[in-house]
């Protein structure tokens, strides 16, 4: 099988980059197979999504994360392939699916710099195409689940539209209420969707560490920054993430076992040194943060953790929590509507059940 079309090489000479030691990049394409790139695939892998429309613009931008990602000190041992840019177009699509695909059912966890379209869906193909359900999770102002423009390319317009397709659970982080209409706000909390505004993620920053846990993969809309990161006007806005939150999140997905495709999305073709460097650093986080995974539940067994069994007089029955005192991580079991469940949860969710109170983040998955 010849390689892909529309999977460019990385220029390092042309743009000034110098990639780690641990980094292979591929710098000519001409004579790589499919089965060459299937071959080398090593434990993270980097790809870049240019825009059609202004393939140059995209290509620039693409350069310039990986030079400010590379110049950054490299803090992990494992072996990391660049393989490119890919071109985006409705042509292509098919053959973008096929490689992440296969990136994910090898193990390998992708880092994605997309200046394309919303790629939420083709991953979500991918993910149902190796038998996985997956566990989105969205940091970004907008839930945008019904765009004004009514366009039907937005990842919940083409769900709608796929009914084959089923959603596990979607999380959307650093929510900004008015940029959502009522009926998009009804629609999230009916469907038994979970959302954590902006003011509650910076108030406890800790909330979406067990939402990372439960998230295979992690999609960055760049709109949900705070200030001057954009050099485009029409998205600088006064509220959003700052810096050393985005970064801690970032540091949450890398520390989650089962999250392994880190999608960052930036679709206005201008940006600021700020932004460009806030990017390689979320990368560098996620890519670091890999290596102090711990391959916990349900990755070993709870047996092995310590266990907590609490009486609640407030539903007049027991609520069993489990830690890990390497990690220091918790977990409580919940019944859900699929039986009874061990899911993430915080020290806070457990000491508020020492107190004689029920988390709110237990209410959100129990069925009584």
């Amino acid at each position: 099988m010849a390689a892909f079309d529309h999977l460019l090489p990385v220029k390092i000479t042309q743009h000034g980059i110098t990639p780690w030691q641990n980094v292979k990049v591929y710098t000519d394409l001409s004579n790589v197979s499919v089965e060459d790139l299937i071959k080398d695939t090593t434990p993270v892998t980097i790809l870049a999504v240019l825009y059609s429309v202004d393939i140059e613009a995209s290509i620039s931008m693409a350069a310039t994360f990986r030079r400010r990602l590379y110049s950054l000190s490299c803090h992990t041992e494992n072996m990391i392939t660049d393989i490119g840019d890919f071109l985006l177009t409705p042509e292509s699509e098919d053959d973008f699916v096929f490689l992440v695909q296969y990136l994910v059912n090898k193990d390998s966890n992708l880092v994605v710099f997309n200046t394309s379209c919303d790629l939420k869906y083709l991953i979500y193909t991918a993910y149902q195409n190796i038998n996985r359900l997956p566990v989105i999770t969205n940091i970004d102002s907008h839930l945008e689940l019904f765009p004004k423009n009514n366009s039907s390319n937005t990842f919940w317009s083409r769900l709608r539209a796929d009914e084959k397709l089923n959603l596990a659970y979607y999380y959307n982080i650093a929510t900004q209420e008015y940029f959502n209409t009522p009926n998009e706000i009804e629609f999230f909390n009916d469907s038994g969707l979970e959302s954590l505004g902006l003011g509650n993620l910076r108030f406890e920053i800790d909330q979406a560490e067990p939402i990372m846990r439960m998230t295979n993969f992690l999609y960055f809309n760049t709109r949900a920054l705070q200030g001057g990161y954009s050099a485009c006007e029409d998205t600088i806005m006064p509220n959003g993430l700052r810096g050393e939150e985005v970064c801690h999140l970032a540091r949450f997905a890398g520390l989650a076992d089962g999250l392994n495709c880190f999608i960052i999305a930036h679709k206005h073709h201008t940006e600021s040194p700020d932004f460009s460097m806030l990017m390689a650093q979320a990368a560098w986080y996620y890519i670091t943060s890999l290596g102090l995974r711990k391959g916990e539940y349900p990755f070993e067994p709870v047996e092995k953790y310590q266990k907590y069994i609490l009486y609640s007089s407030n539903i007049k029955q027991n609520l069993t929590f489990y830690n890990n005192p390497l990690s220091k991580r918790w977990w409580f079991e919940v019944p859900t509507k699929r039986g009874l469940q061990i899911l993430p949860c915080t020290y806070e969710d457990y000491k508020m059940s020492t107190e004689g109170q029920v988390s709110e983040r237990w209410w959100k998955w129990v069925v009584l």
